[in-house]
């Protein structure tokens, strides 16, 4: 799967790499250069295409299928598109961090 990138790191100035950081889709962003974890944010969360309908989705919160545009406590990041209904939560589009950072 490929990298989605959160904000630049503050100790290398490098892309943050965004990971899964615990099981329950815990996320954080890692710098790319040296790993050292920063916090993710919902403004750091990129933005994606629908892969059915190659149209921008809107980034939200998700949990066991139901998305919500705005924030809903303990729910995790995730994407919805509004044309064919696709929804997928964040934490399964990118890698743990073990597999991403082996030697860190």
């Amino acid at each position: 799967m490929p990298d989605l990138y959160g904000s630049t790191s503050t100790c290398c100035k490098a892309r943050n790499v965004i990971v899964l950081s615990k099981s329950g889709g815990y996320l954080s962003q890692n710098c790319e250069a040296c790993g050292r974890k920063c916090d993710l944010s919902f403004e750091d969360i990129p933005n994606l295409t629908c892969p059915t309908c190659v149209v921008p989705i809107r980034p939200g919160y998700s949990k066991n299928g139901v998305f919500s545009a705005t924030y809903v406590r303990a729910w995790n990041y995730g994407y919805c598109c509004s044309v064919c209904g696709y929804l997928v939560e964040l934490a399964a589009l990118v890698p743990p961090y073990a597999e991403r950072f082996p030697d860190k």
